[in-house]
């Protein structure tokens, strides 16, 4: 049913616009109405490297996306006790914990004391217009090798640091890499990795484990394959080249070797390794935040997270919005308009289509039709509201009030007419006639010269007193035709007037030949013009047939 007010539709509309997405946004790969929903569960692993003796929190972003799973990935060292969760803004889920990983059955590996290493923690390039001054150090101030002596017990460990290397030039660090290398003198083996930039690290045939090229390098027993007695060794570079016709350069540079021990002494250790392992991760609720937090409570314990594989769902909507043009509306003062929506508004999917309108002017909405009132003097501003149960798009368009007081048409004498226009304010009006000649104008009760006044007839814009002589001398070629029995032919007659005369007042008194008063005589009107409309700034207003009182004296 059809409900009349200025904004109480539009509330009823955004809330069922707010349901209609939540009732699709469930739904599996489906077609629904003329708008498809797609719904993918996408995989990603992230490489992290995290370290954890104490309690901590990291924060994690995962990819765009409902968070559907999580897992981890890493090494529980020592005996001790440890909880990882993840934090929404409302709850918190159990990873990971020590007990879950007894529950695995992993088991436990044993470490052997060793010799010692020399070290060897700085070196430079052989360049001396560019140089790096590598410098390979232990990194200080944290919890891991506190004395800074590469020495540590079985179930701990050792952290290096790159982070105060020396550059002969002003880096672009975006270029730089940094390559590690683990030796195990025990077994005789060695693993190589890179930190940094991707294209850096590809020049030596590496991936990067870590985007940034000074991060810290932790090392543990049995990481990469580390035993009791261990050589750490580090190498910046810096890669900059393009292969590119029209930019080819080439731009490399590193470091030599440095190198510092990594010596694990106790007689034995727990280690337990664990491989995309999670508890009530597992399967998640659609969590849809754009950022959660990891909090990591290790006890008695080191904590090693390598990785984490996650999950997210992605909805995705295909839908065209639709498309509305409405142009200025043009209505007198105390009138309606009615608009059919549906000639205005349309939609590339052929979905059906409801409105809703904001107006500080009356209206009436029933379905597509929608009536407006000219109920001021003032002009509207008209927003309309389109949806397709997906999409909901807002349009505006004016609503331009034409003022008039009076309007009159009367008869004078035969075939004599006199027609009065008063409007509210001073302006311009525009009248049409369907035959008329002998035209005479006042304006503000002043007569105007008939070189003043224009007239559009027979596609030219010509002066009233041209208009005039036409008029005359058709008059007369029709009487001569009709003498000699010849056609008469018959073309649009109606001429215009254009009265840009600014003025509050008009009378037209004009005269009709004697076919035209037969025609019209029985009529309520004795004449009527074809149509009568106000000028305003260039602009033709019609003025609808409720604006004329016509008298017949």
């Amino acid at each position: 049913m059809a409900k009349l007010g200025y904004n109480t539709i539009w509330g009823i509309v955004f809330v069922s616009f707010i349901l209609s997405i939540a009732g699709i946004i469930y739904l599996k790969p489906a077609v629904t109405g003329y708008f498809f929903v797609n719904e993918e569960i996408r995989p990603f692993t992230k490489s992290t490297n995290w370290t954890f003796a104490s309690p901590a929190e990291v924060v994690f972003i995962p990819e765009p996306g409902e968070l559907a799973s999580l897992s981890m990935s890493g090494l529980a060292i020592g005996n001790g006790s440890f909880k990882v969760f993840l934090k929404s803004s409302n709850n918190r889920y159990l990873v990971l914990d020590n007990l879950l990983l007894d529950r695995k059955g992993i088991s436990g590996l044993t470490g052997f004391a060793v010799e010692k290493i020399p070290d060897a923690s700085v070196a430079e390039t052989n360049s001396t217009e560019k140089s790096i001054s590598l410098k390979l150090e232990y990194k200080g101030g944290s919890i891991y090798d506190a004395d800074n002596d590469g020495v540590e017990s079985i179930d701990s460990a050792i952290d290096y640091s790159v982070e105060n290397t020396e550059f002969g030039w002003d880096v672009n660090e975006s270029n730089l890499c940094t390559r590690w290398q683990v030796y195990s003198i025990e077994n005789g083996t060695s693993a190589t990795l890179c930190y940094g930039a991707e294209k850096c690290c590809n020049f030596v045939d590496l991936q990067p484990s870590s985007e940034k090229w000074n991060d810290i390098f932790y090392i543990y027993y049995g990481k990469y394959g580390a035993g009791p007695g261990n050589s750490i060794s580090a190498q910046v570079l810096y890669v900059d080249y393009s292969l590119e016709p029209e930019n080819m350069h080439s731009d490399i540079y590193f470091s030599n070797w440095s190198a510092l021990r990594a010596e694990f002494s106790e007689a034995a250790a727990i280690k337990r390794y664990f491989e995309n392992l999670c508890s009530e991760t597992c399967s998640l609720p659609f969590l849809n935040e754009s950022y959660y937090t990891l909090s990591v409570e290790p006890e008695n314990a080191t904590l090693v997270i390598e990785s984490i594989s996650y999950s997210v769902r992605v909805i995705s909507i295909t839908n065209n919005a639709p498309v509305c043009s409405i142009p200025e509306q043009k209505i007198a003062e105390n009138s309606n308009i009615t608009l059919n929506l549906s000639e205005y508004c349309t939609d590339l999917d052929n979905d059906s289509l409801s409105y809703s309108v904001l107006a500080d002017a009356p209206f009436y909405l029933d379905k597509d039709i929608l009536t407006l009132t000219a109920n001021s003097m003032q002009n509207k501003l008209i927003s309309l509201f389109a949806n397709d149960g997906v999409s909901l798009v807002s349009y505006s368009f004016n609503l331009t009030i034409i003022p008039y007081e009076t309007t009159s048409l009367m008869q004078i004498a035969p075939s004599r007419w006199l027609k009065t226009i008063n409007l509210a304010r001073p302006g311009n009006v525009t009248a049409s006639f369907a035959e008329a000649f002998n035209i005479s104008i006042k304006a503000d009760n002043v007569s105007i010269a008939g070189d003043k006044i224009r007239v559009d007839y027979r596609g030219a814009n010509t002066t009233l007193r041209k208009y005039e002589i036409t008029k005359q001398l058709e008059q007369i070629e029709e009487q001569l035709k009709r003498l000699n029995n010849e056609e008469v032919l018959n073309f649009n007659k109606t001429a215009t007037l254009l009265l840009e005369l600014d003025a509050s007042g008009y009378e037209i008194e004009f005269s009709t030949n004697e076919a035209v008063e037969e025609e019209q005589h029985g009529e309520i009107e004795l004449f009527r013009p074809v149509k009568w409309t106000r000028r305003v700034s260039g602009v033709d207003i019609e003025i609808p047939e409720e604006a004329f009182n016509v008298t017949l004296r």
